[in-house]
């Protein structure tokens, strides 16, 4: 079920008769998860260590992860064995002082934000001024950068949540973010494809459609816009 939920989905966004102007190189953005088997995204759902390091391994590669040895021995005898050794190698992300890396506990916002910030390179001056994000945090730096880049954004009430699970919407709402892949809201409302039975009133609806549903696209100044 962990893997299905990695795959893209065989669901495509493509229309011959649209008419808006987009002369521009046509691309295409490839999907990087997909719904459970049920036929439902689950949005509200938490996301594992090792379902984050299968997306990002997936899509630096291209989904051709390279065979390997985690570090972390509790990483070598799994689905995510390859995975979990491609992001410890390239230091995206880290096992724990114990050695481990408990490839199946639930990951923490502020976990993920640590994650991006190795992934993006970021060393960006910037400070956070969440009321739960002390100075003293031992992610503090990195969920002020992200911040900042607008990777990943507070709650309304002001919070960050650093502890708090990170959900399977604000996983691909971050990750869409931190590719520059935008979803083309108009396109999505005059097609309204329906991939997943739980999403249409999701806040995080576009963003899934983006994340999981392949389609053509051009970038007209700077504007993503599905074809």
């Amino acid at each position: 079920e962990m893997l299905r939920s990695l795959v893209g989905s065989e669901m495509c966004i493509r229309d011959s008769e649209d008419t808006r102007d987009t002369s521009s190189d046509v691309k295409v953005h490839e999907p990087y998860m997909k719904g459970l088997p049920n036929g439902k995204f689950k949005p509200q759902g938490t996301v594992t260590r090792a379902e984050v390091a299968a997306i990002l391994a997936r899509i630096m590669t291209d989904g051709n992860v390279p065979k390997g040895k985690p570090k972390a021995k509790d990483a070598r005898s799994d689905w995510y064995s390859d995975y979990i050794a491609f992001v410890e190698k390239e230091g995206i992300m880290k096992g724990f002082d114990d050695g481990s890396f408990k490839p199946n506990a639930k990951i923490s916002r502020a976990e993920v934000a640590a994650i991006i910030s190795r992934y993006k390179s970021l060393n960006n001056s910037a400070s956070a001024s969440f009321p739960d994000v002390k100075s003293s945090h031992w992610a503090y730096k990195d969920i002020a950068r992200v911040n900042d880049m607008g990777y990943m954004l507070g709650f309304p009430d002001g919070t960050f949540g650093p502890s708090s699970n990170v959900t399977r919407a604000e996983i691909v709402t971050t990750i869409n973010r931190v590719l520059d892949r935008h979803p083309d809201e108009s396109y999505i409302d005059m097609k309204r494809p329906k991939p997943f039975s739980d999403i249409d009133d999701n806040w995080a609806y576009y963003q899934i459609i983006e994340a999981t549903v392949k389609h053509d696209y051009v970038v007209i100044d700077g504007v993503e816009i599905y074809k």
